[in-house]
């Protein structure tokens, strides 16, 4: 295709155990079955993709929007662009849901991940959107960007992550 994201993957069941040896903050695909500081077990049913994102230093903000659980999860020194987060997303959600298809999650969580030196990288999985970390450092956690790339994932997410997944 000349534009988008021209893949197909197979819907399946996920059951995964992580275990560390420190401490750690989890994002992730799917439902928290169990959970401690060092040890999680997760559970995914149907969905196309699985994805966890990991740090010693995670800080989180949440708020239910819409029924779900919207999480962000961020680096130190970046509450500002967490907040940007989540209002988009939770927008995003709202809208999605009066004019699309609703939300078929019980959470979403949004979380940084080091990008090497880019400020607009996305990617979306079932329940989980990964951001750079690019967007609160290039931007000082105060640009609309922040918001606009939540949304656009938030929006792949939704849409890539559900349909045909009855």
């Amino acid at each position: 295709v000349e534009v988008g994201d021209a893949f197909f993957s197979q819907t399946a069941d996920f059951r995964v155990s992580l275990q560390s040896d420190r401490p750690l903050t989890v994002a992730f695909t799917g439902n928290l079955v169990t959970g401690e500081e060092t040890s999680w077990k997760f559970e995914a049913r149907g969905v196309r993709d699985f994805a966890l994102a990991l740090s010693p230093t995670f800080a989180t903000v949440s708020e239910v929007v819409e029924g779900v659980d919207v999480a962000v999860f961020y680096l130190p020194g970046h509450e500002s662009i967490a907040t940007t987060y989540l209002k988009a997303a939770g927008e995003m959600l709202a809208w999605m849901k009066e004019n699309v298809i609703p939300y078929p999650y019980q959470h979403l969580h949004l979380a940084e991940i080091n990008a090497r030196g880019s400020s607009t990288v996305g990617q979306e999985y079932p329940n989980l959107i990964l951001v750079s970390d690019g967007m609160a450092s290039g931007y000082g956690g105060l640009d609309s960007s922040g918001g606009v790339l939540a949304t656009h994932e938030t929006a792949h997410q939704l849409y890539y992550g559900t349909v045909g997944n009855d």
